[in-house]
Formats: structure tokens, C-alpha cells, sequence
């Protein structure tokens, strides 16, 4: 008699890698270095810390920039205040008062849309009732026509501005620090991969591996949206130190981690810092100091 294989369902995969394993693999890992610790193959002394890019499985002409997001909303923003000038000019030439704020400056755009809409639903809804209850039918057909830009304000309001505006605040939430994300991977930064086919320099999807050696042995790693070493320096051994191992005596890391704000950190942690500066290496060579020694 054949019996039946029970397979699981991938979501039931998926949620013991990312909910169990997510957690039992940092600690299983940090272990493993204490064991290595204990059998003296390495000793957390000397931290080689070097990153690399990997890219992200995701479409890489799918992203999103800042830029263009805090360019697309400030011209919503301006045509909210137009909006707002135009319902003013239309009530001042019909010779009626809005209750509307004049500090508008003030207000969040959010507060402006929803004090907007609040003031052009009245109105239709006034409006509307008032053309129910007119009987000449001249009289009802320039009513409808008075009302029309009010009904087409409050369609704009309703079905353009205010969805753009959640929209842009969504994004804003997305990009964080960054300046770029993946539609299909919004964790995923835009960054150039060092291996480029296209010799173009094409920016694509991915995360900054930074990752710590001794002996041949990997320390401790962080995953970093930050597509520059420069600036994952801090927040990798900050990672590391909430966790149990011990913190290095040295760092040593090449140009690319380079920078002031690097070397104080060093210092205000009390570590050493073998990291050249960023042109370093350019000022050893022969031509370099050919160039300048004859500037003197």
C-alpha cells in the first residue's frame, strides 16, 4: 500500500527561516567564535574589516529616488496653496465667506487638504440642495454651472492630491537616510556592484556586506543599506558591540573607511584604528610626489 509524503507548505518553510532560524542563527554563530576563542585559532585582537556588495533579487529598473520625491512633492505642495487661492477667489467673486484659515502656512498639507475638503463638501452639499429645491429651470441650469469648479476641485482633492500626498509620505518612510530603494525590494539600496559587465557604471539593487576576518575566520558580519564603507563603519562595530564577543584592540580596514568621523570614533572608543586615509595610497606614488614637491 503507497502511503502519502506530507510535504510543507513553503510559507511554513519561509516562517521557520525567517522567525526561528532568524533567531537562533546570531547566537549559534556567536558561540561558535567563543568556541574558536577558547581554542586559541583566533583571538578578537586584530579585526581585518573589509565590505563587499551584493546584489539584490530584485528588478533593477524598478527604483524610486529622493530626489525626485521631494521634487514631485514640493510641486503638490504648491498646488495645494493653488487650490486654496482658487476656491478664495471664487468665493470672493460670488461674494460669500469660507470659514477658512488664513494661516495656511501653518498647517501640515495634510491639514490643508482635509480643511479644504471639509469647506468644498459644504458647499456642494449646500448647493446641491439649493438646486433641488429651485423650480425654474434657467435658474437650476446656471446653479449647476456655478457649481461645477467647486464638484471638480473636491474630484482633484479626493481622487489626485490626497493619494499622491499618502503616496510621498510612504516613500519618505522607505528611504529613511537613503537616497534610493527597490519597488520590489524596498530594503534594497541602489548602488554600483563591483563587478560591472557593461563597463556603464549602471547602478543597481543591493546591500553592503561588511565583514570581519582573523586567521581565515569570519568574526562577525552586518548587512548595511548604505552603499559606501565610509558609513557603515560606526554602525558595524556599534553591532558588534551588543553582542557577547569580545570588542578588538585593532581595527584594521582599508582607505575606503577612511574619514574624520571614523578616526574620532576611534578615539572616543578607545581602539586603535589602522585605517589609511583616502589618499594615501595616490601620495606614495613617484608622479604625486614628482608633481608636488616641485609646487615648493
Amino acid at each position: 500500500m503507497a502511503h502519502s509524503l506530507t510535504k510543507p507548505d513553503y510559507r511554513t518553510i519561509n516562517r521557520f527561516r525567517t522567525e526561528q532560524m532568524g533567531k537562533l542563527l546570531p547566537k549559534l554563530f556567536e558561540e561558535m567564535i567563543h568556541q574558536l576563542i577558547e581554542q586559541k585559532h583566533i583571538t578578537m585582537e586584530n579585526y581585518f574589516l573589509d565590505g563587499t556588495k551584493i546584489e539584490a533579487n530584485a528588478n533593477k529598473y524598478t527604483f524610486v529616488w529622493k530626489k525626485a520625491t521631494t521634487k514631485f512633492e514640493a510641486t503638490l505642495q504648491k498646488k495645494i496653496d493653488e487650490v486654496y487661492q482658487e476656491i478664495q477667489s471664487i468665493t470672493d467673486n460670488e461674494e460669500q465667506e469660507l470659514h477658512v484659515q488664513d494661516e495656511m502656512s501653518e498647517l501640515t498639507a495634510e491639514q490643508k487638504l482635509t480643511q479644504i475638503e471639509e469647506v468644498l463638501v459644504k458647499k456642494v452639499t449646500e448647493e446641491t440642495k439649493a438646486i433641488q429645491e429651485e423650480t425654474d429651470a434657467v435658474i437650476r441650469k446656471e446653479k449647476r454651472r456655478a457649481l461645477s469648479p467647486f464638484k471638480k476641485l473636491l474630484r482633484v482633492v479626493n481622487e489626485d492630491f490626497r493619494p499622491r500626498l499618502v503616496k510621498y509620505q510612504q516613500q519618505n518612510v522607505l528611504f529613511g537616510d537613503r537616497n534610493s530603494y527597490s519597488k520590489t525590494d524596498t530594503d534594497a539600496t541602489f548602488m554600483r556592484m563591483k563587478e560591472d559587465h557593461m563597463n556603464n557604471g549602471q547602478l543597481k539593487p543591493g546591500y553592503n556586506i561588511q565583514m570581519a576576518t582573523e586567521n581565515q575566520f569570519v568574526l562577525f558580519y552586518t548587512v548595511h543599506q548604505r552603499p559606501t564603507d565610509t558609513r557603515c563603519f560606526k554602525p558595524h562595530l556599534e553591532a558588534l558591540k551588543n553582542t557577547s564577543l569580545p570588542f578588538p584592540k585593532n581595527v584594521i580596514a582599508d582607505a575606503g573607511y577612511g574619514s574624520e568621523e571614523n578616526y574620532i570614533y576611534s578615539l572616543d572608543e578607545q581602539f586603535e584604528s589602522l585605517i589609511p586615509y583616502n589618499t594615501f595610497l595616490t601620495e606614495q606614488k613617484r608622479s604625486y610626489k614628482k608633481r608636488y614637491s616641485s609646487c615648493e
